[in-house]
């Protein structure tokens, strides 16, 4: 018989489009992180192959992933970029999911190259072990500070994120607002505390002169 092309293929289309399983994520708009985790929603675009844009609020905090083909490709989150806002959105256990298309002028930055799998098994290990490290930091309850001499030693020598981090240990800030304002995720952010604090560049009180070589060194 004289069979269309076009047609024979549309309505291929439609019958594996009505024979697809039903995967929750690529039907919900928006919604509650209550409800549905990031965890399930990054296997749900991934496994629906989805390119989007995933917006995420909690109380003032924003964060958004960009998904191209159901692989994370980008992320922000506060000061965070990349790796470090995917980690510290995986934290999120409440807040607000909103999907959106996704506006290639505004994909600046944030990029990520972990797999998705890898992230979330990563995301899963850094929040079991953030309780532990907290209470390690417990017996610090002031304002947060490094001596000057480290903060000097840092800016010349670190990456901008551990400059950006340390430039918040300047005796006006709690923990707590450090883990808000850090440019890590929180897991790292207590990390490289500890790190500080086990060579004695990290206080409560009046920082100590210290020699900066030496302190650097043993921070690194």
């Amino acid at each position: 018989k004289p069979i269309d092309a076009e047609e024979l293929k549309a309505r291929a289309r439609t019958i594996l489009r009505r024979s697809r399983p039903h995967k929750g994520p690529s039907f919900v708009a928006s919604g509650q992180l209550q409800t549905m985790s990031l965890p399930s929603l990054v296997l749900g675009l991934e496994g629906d192959r989805r390119t989007t844009r995933l917006l995420l609020t909690r109380g003032e905090a924003r964060g958004e992933i960009i998904f191209v083909d159901g692989h994370i490709t980008r992320a922000t989150q506060g000061p965070r970029q990349g790796e470090a806002a995917v980690y510290e959105l995986l934290n999120w256990q409440d807040g607000a999911f909103q999907l959106a298309a996704v506006d290639p002028a505004q994909q600046i930055g944030g990029e990520v190259a972990a797999p998705n799998q890898g992230l979330l098994l990563e995301g899963q290990r850094r929040r079991e072990e953030i309780p532990d490290l907290k209470g390690r930091l417990a017996g610090i309850t002031g304002p947060l500070q490094v001596p000057p001499a480290v903060r000097e030693a840092v800016d010349r020598k670190a990456p901008a994120p551990m400059t950006g981090l340390v430039s918040l240990l300047d005796g006006a800030r709690a923990l707590e607002q450090v883990l808000v304002h850090s440019p890590f995720d929180t897991w790292a952010t207590l990390k490289t505390l500890l790190r500080l604090l086990a060579v004695g560049a990290l206080d409560a009180a009046a920082p100590t002169t210290r020699s900066t070589s030496s302190i650097w060194r043993r921070a690194s």
